[in-house]
């Protein structure tokens, strides 16, 4: 199967954490495994096309400690809904992402 690349797929630190759109073929998932990612982290709670779930302090922590875990391996991650014009949809979003920026000050 040839890959393809996923939807607005970057890298967000080269080799180790990248954001996309959601991968929606098998070729993106082929891409990704290519590209040494092998962890897929999405950050919608419903399956799409509903993204207006916004995570936990909790959930962003157990993000966090899954993106360490991999780099301490070698590994990529690749996220769904990250650092995006429009990734942050909602107000209940963007006051996750301020309620986290308070925590870790």
């Amino acid at each position: 199967m040839a890959s393809a690349v996923p939807p607005n797929f970057s890298w967000v630190v080269p080799g180790k954490l990248a954001g996309l759109a959601m991968p929606r073929q098998p070729s993106h998932y082929q891409y990704m495994h290519e590209h040494g990612i092998r962890h897929l982290v999405s950050l919608t709670e419903r399956s799409p096309p509903n993204h207006d779930t916004s995570p936990s302090l909790e959930q962003i922590k157990h993000f966090l400690q899954i993106v360490e875990d991999a780099s301490n391996k070698g590994e990529a991650v690749a996220v769904h809904c990250i650092i995006r014009p429009g990734a942050i949809e909602t107000h209940d979003q963007e006051k996750a992402v301020i309620q986290f920026h308070h925590h870790i000050k």
